[in-house]
């Protein structure tokens, strides 16, 4: 008899765990009520906050060590945390709070986070919402380090334990022993935040997002599944048995896709893809490069932008840019210029609040309106193609006189640095995304003026169907897989064939089997996507002709509803023989 009790969240890494419930119940760091500080308690309260700065980052190093030695690719998410325990913002804004608000360093603590947090949930990028995520690890770290109280340790849990939580800190995540925590459910959560990327990492099932948790009690028996977000609480012995068969069947699986990283993207009839990754931040290109990266096909630059009072220097950028471009050992690395605005909040370029800020000023609008911004950024960009390939992108196009008067701008780059006697690729090769209707219906004319296209599906598909993909009551309209949206991209592929430019992908469509197979089959040249979603997609690269791939999406493209081409590519991936 099949057991009805069970529970649905969001799948964020793949796999089938069998174990037991362990709560984490963790006391938030609290501060006491206001209380005025005396004008001598001011530098004393100040000095325990470098103290306790100084712990903390104690404290982030012996972490990041910690997992250096067992899983290094981990423990390159805490270099951000090290950069931001470092950054001089922090430490300004506590200040202020101690001297003009004569308030105890745990709440000026609490204060500055929550006020750089609320500039990354504004935003409209799910990556760059979730990276609140961190500013909250580090202050939780900071009051507790201000008020004397441990960290809480995960290392000594109990074989088999699936670990349930209304939400984990990045440091709890990354604190975890993959050999006793078998898999995690939240309460909170979603598809980037570091409690999905740190699971699939280090290959603990997880679902997140998921109500309804006061349901399981310590010590319950739980089936939990990473890939669908199913949860079956207190399972018979049937349903435990066919979990195990599952579990195995799948660990089988992944073997097989991590024994091709190394191998190329290759077709059955010999078809080659490039495949690349998406990163916000130079410290995961090793990452990138292990799980077989061919390009970073995707680098959002806004990170050195974010949480700031003012923007980088050219200096501080080439340094990042050059960073990573030596770390992707001579792969090429596809930079994305300044793509802020709108849900980006950036104080100090002092942007109006707008009504429509998805479709307001924004991204290369405000930067071809700072010439001084965005010649810092190209300055450093073009330097840092001297000690790699690297190519230029610009997000937000929507006219070709916008695409003019960017590339004009780099001219005058080159022309400066030139003169300096600065190194940079001549040649470097200038690109524009593929994200607003306009510019996907006059291709034709744009591949006559770029070297390359990179499709932004996300973005596509909101404005080609008008449906804010973030509004959960609008999932029915957001489908990578309408029509529509497949009939734009196959436009822009012929186009930018014809005229010998490459085309990619690099929305969240390329890393889903179910997109990246109808890509392949309407011809689009590379994929970028998430480091986890590597392997699986080459897998799926290398068991399918480009043929077969083809004669489906010419069959997708005469189909008139999304619930059709679902069906379609569904039953394509049932029959693949593996």
């Amino acid at each position: 008899m099949r057991n009805k009790e069970g529970l649905q969240g969001l799948g964020v890494s793949k796999g089938i765990a069998l174990g037991q419930a362990l709560w984490l119940y963790v006391a938030p760091a609290q501060t006491e009520g206001e209380r005025r500080l005396s004008e001598e308690e001011v530098p004393v309260e100040l000095e325990k906050f470098q103290v306790a700065l100084k712990v903390a980052a104690e404290q982030v190093r012996d972490l990041t060590e910690t997992l250096e030695a067992k899983f290094p690719d981990e423990a390159a998410i805490f270099e951000a945390h090290a950069l931001i325990l470092e950054d001089e913002e922090l430490g300004h804004s506590v200040q202020g709070y101690l001297e003009n608000d004569r308030i105890p360093a745990d709440q000026a603590v609490n204060l500055s986070i929550r006020h750089f947090k609320q500039i990354f949930l504004a935003m409209e990028d799910p990556y760059f919402q979730a990276r609140a995520a961190d500013l909250e690890d580090i202050g939780q770290r900071l009051i507790l380090n201000l008020q004397g109280t441990p960290p809480v340790n995960l290392q000594s849990l109990p074989p088999g334990t699936i670990l349930v939580a209304d939400d984990l800190t990045p440091s709890q995540t990354a604190g975890l022993d993959p050999e006793s925590v078998v898999g995690l459910i939240t309460r909170q959560g979603g598809k980037t935040s570091h409690t999905a990327i740190l699971a699939k990492t280090l290959g603990i099932p997880a679902v997140v997002g998921c109500p309804g948790l006061e349901q399981i009690k310590d010590g319950d028996s739980v089936i939990l599944d990473g890939e669908k977000g199913d949860i079956t609480l207190r399972p018979t012995a049937v349903q435990w048995a066919e979990a195990e068969r599952r579990r195995e069947e799948y660990s089988l699986l992944k073997q097989s896709y991590m024994a091709q990283v190394a191998l190329p993207a290759v077709t059955l009839d010999g078809h080659l893809v490039t495949l690349g990754v998406n990163l916000a931040h130079p410290s995961a290109a090793t990452e990138a490069v292990k799980a077989g990266a061919e390009e970073v096909g995707l680098f959002r630059t806004e990170f050195l932008y974010l949480g700031r009072q003012t923007a980088p220097s050219e200096e501080e950028q080439f340094v990042a840019y050059r960073t990573l471009v030596e770390k992707m050992q001579g792969r090429p690395v596809i930079f994305r210029t300044l793509d802020v605005g709108g849900d980006k909040k950036v104080p100090y370029l002092g942007l109006a609040e707008e009504d429509n800020p998805f479709l307001g000023y924004r991204a290369l609008r405000i930067c071809l309106q700072e010439p001084e911004l965005f010649s810092a950024q190209l300055r450093a960009l073009l330097r840092a193609s001297a000690f790699g390939p690297s190519r230029i992108m610009f997000p937000m196009v929507a006219t070709l006189e916008e695409l003019r008067e960017a590339k004009e701008c780099v001219s005058r780059a080159q022309l400066e640095l030139s003169q300096e006697g600065q190194a940079f690729d001549p040649n470097i090769e200038i690109g524009i995304m593929i994200e607003i209707p306009s510019a996907a219906i006059m291709a034709e004319e744009f591949a006559q003026e770029v070297d390359f296209f990179s499709i932004g599906t996300n973005d596509l598909v909101q404005y080609t169907l008008a449906a804010d993909r973030l509004n959960p009551k609008l999932g029915r309209l957001y489908q990578n897989h309408n029509p529509a949206v497949l009939r734009l991209i196959a436009q822009v592929v012929k186009a930018a064939h014809h005229y010998g430019r490459r085309v990619g992908v690099c929305g969240e469509m390329a890393g889903q089997l179910s997109g990246a197979l109808i890509l392949l089959g309407l011809g689009v040249d590379e994929l970028s996507m998430s480091v986890g979603s590597l392997p699986e997609i080459k897998s799926l690269i290398r068991e399918t002709s480009s043929l077969e791939g083809r004669k489906l999406a010419d069959s997708l493209l005469r189909m008139k509803t999304p619930t059709e081409v679902e069906a379609a590519v569904t039953g394509f991936l049932t029959a693949r023989p593996i």
